[in-house]
């Protein structure tokens, strides 16, 4: 039996320029085993990653770099003869009053009017009649694909919704949302916090609505801590503000303050704009107790080789917002408790049975008061090991969420 076809957009995934390989790579393969399964990436930079058995579409990427040659003149007239843009207009005349607001409804109507046609003559050309289409963020670039939908309604959209992509109020303009939600078919969110988010600031779209939960494939070892006195912790995000790692750096060096007697190793994996202030700031503050090592972006593969060699007593998050981190989920699939904030659906993956969980803002104290309460109470961390890996055996098995997600595709 022929399979139904699947067109993933995704930002450069296999690309690796947007770092979507975490997200993706599993995802994608398991997709696969349901669908023909081609991706389109919006960006082709950096390295590609082997995607076997997977169709690449790279016209798409290579039609957003020529369009950004165009003439801005021809761009904005597309953009404000655009019914869209219009009936955006006319819903909040307000819009037209702030700079940054017009602009962007600007860009991203002339954007929707490119994914349009972009895909209407792909579609056409290639003699795909049915099938569906699937944007793993949720945004405008959604929008452009279901307008397809007026001209056939064999043509299914659907889309992912994260966090930067669903809380609208983590930007500053989210353009053309509503008649977004109104024009696609389905949407997944990852969280029941997300869920709960949308339906009840869009009431409207709950029908279309469904929690599937991302996941991680399982490392097949188990993480089983320090056994030499010294205490591990490790931390695994971009080095942006949203991640707060300089207020684990300031716990850390608290912490080996407080606890002078006790050797601490902190590791950090992942990259960002603010790595050599924290490294700086360290280097500053150097207490003889306490080691740190940035290790840089890791492969997904590098991520659980670490987790296999060296021993780890707990992941810290300290975000100031979150969907569900899928550090996390790869923390858990070893059995490594967690420590991490009440943002986005953190409570949802971390609770007092496998990790703890600190109020939505705390300060260096309260992190180093959860380091040391595991420091203070060993006895509870072997539970706490087995209580992760079972979060993860339940809830975030990809192997079982993304088929249950291909499932609810096909029933569509």
């Amino acid at each position: 039996m022929e399979k139904r076809k699947l067109y993933l957009f995704t930002d450069s995934f296999p690309y690796s320029k947007y770092r979507e390989d975490s997200f993706l790579l599993f995802e994608t393969t398991i997709l696969a085993k349901y669908f023909d399964l081609t991706i389109i990436p919006s960006c082709t930079e950096g390295t590609i990653e082997k995607t076997p058995g997977i169709a690449i579409e790279t016209g798409f990427a290579h039609c957003l770099e020529t369009i950004a040659n165009e003439p801005l003149i021809k761009r904005i007239f597309i953009a404000i003869t655009s019914f869209l843009f219009l009936k955006e207009m006319f819903r909040n005349i307000k819009n037209i009053l702030s700079p940054f607001k017009l602009k962007l409804l600007l860009t991203e109507a002339h954007n929707i009017h490119v994914i349009h046609k972009w895909i209407e003559e792909y579609l056409k050309k290639n003699n795909v009649t049915e099938a569906v289409l699937y944007t793993y963020w949720l945004s405008t670039r959604t929008l452009g694909l279901a307008l397809v939908k007026k001209s056939n309604n064999k043509i299914k959209v659907i889309s992912r919704a994260h966090r930067n992509d669903l809380y609208e109020e983590l930007s500053r303009f989210l353009p053309f949302r509503k008649t977004t939600i109104d024009f696609i078919d389905h949407l997944y969110l990852i969280s029941t916090n997300g869920y709960d988010y949308i339906t009840k600031k869009h009431p409207a779209i709950k029908e279309k609505c469904e929690i599937s939960r991302l996941g991680v494939r399982k490392p097949g070892f188990l993480n089983s801590g320090s056994k030499d006195g010294v205490f591990r912790i490790v931390s695994c995000s971009a080095i942006i503000p949203v991640k707060r790692i300089k207020l684990v750096a300031e716990s850390m060096v608290y912490l080996a303050s407080e606890l002078n007697n006790i050797f601490f190793e902190w590791y950090h994996i992942g990259e960002g704009e603010l790595r050599s202030e924290i490294e700086e700031f360290l280097s500053n503050n150097n207490k003889p107790n306490l080691k740190f090592k940035f290790l840089g972006f890791l492969e997904n593969d590098e991520v659980f080789n670490f987790y296999k060699s060296t021993p780890v007593d707990v992941l810290i998050n300290a975000s100031s917002s979150e969907g569900v981190p899928v550090s996390i989920m790869e923390a858990q699939s070893c059995g490594i408790p967690v420590i991490a904030t009440d943002v986005g659906g953190s409570s949802e993956i971390v609770n007092s049975s496998n990790g703890i969980l600190l109020s939505s803002n705390p300060d260096k104290t309260e992190l180093a008061e959860a380091f040391k309460f595991l420091i203070n109470n060993k006895n509870i961390i072997a539970e706490m090991q087995k209580e992760s890996f079972k979060s993860w055996e339940k809830n975030y098995n990809a192997e079982v969420n993304f088929g249950k997600f291909a499932e609810s595709i096909l029933n569509l």
